[in-house]
């Protein structure tokens, strides 16, 4: 069975294709309660669509969810803001304002883990608004069962869109690096190149390929 994790999952249309494979489980974590009556509609239909009504972080508990509305990408399915709703707040100007706060349960992805007996995570889809790096320390010892991802972050500290935003795509890049992940590919997501997709995987064998030694020239530097 192929286990896709995907938190964050706001309407679930970013993985709930993938369920037309019966070898494939998808597990959708999402704590907006207007969500849940199409993400619960998915998982009536789909028996291998798993809806988590929780946020994901590197706590647990109850905490503050912030509702975000705007004019523009919202669609019908969501509750303001084009899924840009978050345990952080937003820096609002014209388009986005912090409009409503919720209380939601949060949890750890390393306790689900153990508790669903999850053997492995064959690709981890992250998307919460300004916590994605906290998605991933919060796997604790599970982070080695991820064999590849994608997370959202901001191009830099100084392109943050959320209040309290603490990390950018250099710090996710070091993370990955340090618990042995390569990144594939960085990608600007938004015209303002304020927030980058990263596409990582796991080490493995295949990547490691033997090189000859090649002495340096001085040709090869001037």
């Amino acid at each position: 069975m192929v286990v896709v994790f995907d938190v964050g999952a706001n309407d679930g249309n970013s993985c709930v294709n993938l369920c037309v494979y019966p070898n494939v489980s998808v597990y959708a974590f999402e704590p907006d309660p207007q969500q849940m009556p199409r993400l619960r509609s998915f998982e009536m239909q789909l028996p291998n669509y798993h809806v988590i009504q929780s946020a994901v972080s590197n706590v647990y508990g109850n905490l503050t969810f912030n509702i975000i509305t705007g004019d523009e990408w919202s669609n019908e399915h969501e509750s303001g803001g084009g899924g840009l709703c978050s345990l952080n707040k937003i820096i609002e100007n014209q388009k986005w304002k912090n409009s409503k706060e919720i209380t939601v349960s949060v949890i750890r992805l390393e306790d689900f883990i153990e508790e669903n007996k999850i053997e492995e995570i064959d690709y981890l889809h992250c998307d919460v608004q300004g916590k994605d790096l906290e998605v991933l320390m919060g796997l604790g010892k599970h982070i080695s069962k991820v064999k590849k991802g994608c997370l959202e972050m901001p191009y830099s500290m100084k392109s943050k869109c959320y209040i309290g935003q603490i990390y950018d795509a250099a710090d996710a890049v070091k993370f990955l690096h340090e618990n042995g992940f390569v990144v594939d590919s960085i990608e600007v997501n938004d015209e303002f190149v304020n927030e980058v997709n990263i596409n990582y995987h796991r080490i493995s064998d295949k990547d490691k390929v033997k090189v000859p030694f090649k002495p340096l020239k001085i040709e090869d530097i001037i």
